[in-house]
């Protein structure tokens, strides 16, 4: 009787190939999973921090209830800034961080250019948290453009 083997052998050169492709799709992966321009967030996936209390490009002056300009994926808190990068602009309401959320430097302060900011119930929350305590569910469809 006769013993057949079938076990599959493969040389270190196949070895290294199958690593590399592996590498280059874990690459690609990564990189498409990080450029996401929508990121949706609910109450339960709430636990990620949304504000970094160094290098803050201070932002204030946005009151609660002022108007800022969404358009070309953007939000801006000036509507000239706005129209003049995008010539097509919609005002929301801005809703800075409150209570728990708020910063270091108080309300708006400390909001950095190009930050995640958070839509829900039509309105731009500069928190999560706050966006979730009120709406429910949040998106972060949108990045931050202070006045310039």
């Amino acid at each position: 009787m006769q013993s057949t083997d079938n076990s599959i052998s493969w040389n270190d050169t196949e070895i290294f190939i199958l690593g590399a492709i592996l590498g280059i799709v874990i690459y690609h992966i990564i990189k498409i999973a990080r450029t996401s321009s929508s990121i949706s967030y609910n109450k339960t996936n709430s636990s990620i921090s949304t504000t970094n209390k160094t290098n803050y490009t201070a932002s204030c002056n946005i009151n609660k209830g002022d108007n800022v300009y969404s358009g070309c994926g953007f939000i801006y808190q000036d509507k000239e800034n706005c129209f003049q990068e995008c010539n097509n602009c919609s005002p929301l309401k801005f809703i800075p961080a409150e209570d728990s959320c708020e910063t270091k430097f108080g309300g708006s302060c400390g909001i950095k250019k190009n930050q995640p900011i958070f839509d829900g119930c039509n309105k731009i929350y500069q928190s999560m948290t706050n966006c979730l305590q009120e709406c429910g569910e949040c998106n972060a469809n949108y990045k931050f453009v202070p006045k310039y």
